[in-house]
């Protein structure tokens, strides 16, 4: 996570679930200054190795970390098991396997408390904040304009650029972490705890993104979600990436391209069968303005309020080899439960519409990157349980 955010790293720095799991914090951009989460330095050895590593890899690297984390146990129950099976053998290499799996189980409480702190923190974060940030600093000399300029238009520099849905790219990560946590763990209060505190937070991220209640009349929870990710993405294409350079806004008041977009959101949206003719041009702009700053953890709670297919809840058959196009996902405590009726469950037509359409929203820009064919294939296989593009 840390290697693919391109940024200079140290071995001898600590760093906190906040820079890991959500980009970290900009004192610009946050007043508040948020306390740091469990912060620890990154094993040496491991950092250069991963560091050397290409890119685009990190995904599949992700998902073999993920795998085999799957396979522990480090359940309480087990760890007794250990404990009373190294005092009856006296010896000292079950001894030793017991302290460390001990260890191992305590690490991952710390982590999983820390996530949980991580949620409470970034939640309801406010998304004006960043929005007064670049008003403030939305006029830059020319001369750096030129600069940013040249620099835009540097393959190497591009290729080295900071994915512009990186944020969406971390949710989905982490939305495939918190469960295998939980298992590894048995730890049933935390199964049933974090798709709560993600419930509130979608409310709370829900008010802040439409406060007239105007945008998402009549829609449903797994349609808000939809409208939110089109909205976030099309605030986020290269062109709007420039913008944002030189004048610290992608959409600022009074920008000739806001028009622009807000056109794009109704055409994508009437796509998937939303009609958004009816809401104002400024509650629109508004969506488009705090939808370009949701921080990962609103992103995974966005994400998480659209529920599972009914054709895929079968349990996730992991290191199957017959798999690799299935990955079948457990519709339990993992899965948030948003009282919906049997009406309001999307068709599978729908989930493909809805898959469809933000592969178009994608090709914005006219290319996709492998950001964005992470997370398409990640949102498929939250969605439907398979991953494939639509």
């Amino acid at each position: 996570m840390l290697c693919h955010q391109h940024q200079s790293l140290s071995t001898t720095a600590t760093y906190s679930l906040n820079d890991i799991w959500n980009d970290g914090f900009s004192v610009a951009t946050d007043s508040t200054s948020h306390e740091q989460i469990l912060p620890h330095r990154i094993d040496t050895k491991l950092m250069t190795v991963v560091a050397s590593l290409d890119r685009r890899l990190d995904s599949a690297l992700i998902e073999l970390a993920l795998n085999q984390l799957h396979q522990k146990n480090l359940s309480e129950l087990c760890i007794e098991d250990l404990k009373l099976k190294s005092k009856n053998d006296h010896s000292h290499d079950s001894h030793q396997y017991y302290k460390k799996q001990e260890k191992c189980r305590t690490m991952l409480l710390r982590y999983q408390q820390g996530i949980f702190e991580l949620f409470n923190q970034q939640l309801t974060s406010d998304l004006t904040k960043s929005l007064a940030y670049d008003s403030s600093d939305k006029n830059i000399a020319s001369d750096n304009a030129h600069a940013v300029a040249i620099t835009l238009n540097n393959p190497l520099a591009l290729a080295h650029q900071k994915s512009p849905i990186s944020s969406l790219w971390q949710a989905l990560h982490l939305q495939q972490l918190l469960p295998i946590l939980s298992k590894v763990l048995q730890d049933t209060d935390a199964q049933s705890l974090w798709p709560q505190i993600l419930k509130t937070g979608m409310e709370d991220v829900r008010a802040q993104l439409d406060p007239s209640s105007q945008a998402f009349t009549g829609l449903s929870k797994s349609e808000v979600s939809v409208v939110v990710l089109l909205a976030y993405r099309l605030s986020k294409d290269a062109k709007g990436q420039m913008i944002s350079l030189h004048d610290r806004s992608l959409l600022s008041e009074g920008n000739d391209s806001v028009a622009h977009y807000i056109v794009d959101l109704r055409r994508h949206a009437r796509l998937i069968n939303i009609d958004l003719v009816t809401v104002s041009d400024v509650n629109l702009q508004w969506l488009l303005l705090t939808a370009q700053h949701l921080n990962s953890i609103q992103l995974l709670a966005i994400i998480s309020a659209v529920p599972v297919s009914a054709n895929h809840f079968i349990k996730r058959l992991v290191g199957d080899p017959n798999a690799d196009n299935y990955r079948e996902k457990q519709q339990d405590g993992s899965q948030i439960d948003y009282n919906e009726s049997e009406m309001s469950q999307p068709t599978h037509n729908e989930y493909r519409q809805w898959l469809s359409t933000l592969h178009t929203v994608m090709l914005h820009d006219t290319i996709i990157s492998q950001d964005e064919y992470d997370c398409l294939l990640a949102i498929s296989e939250r969605w439907l349980g398979i991953r494939q593009l639509f």
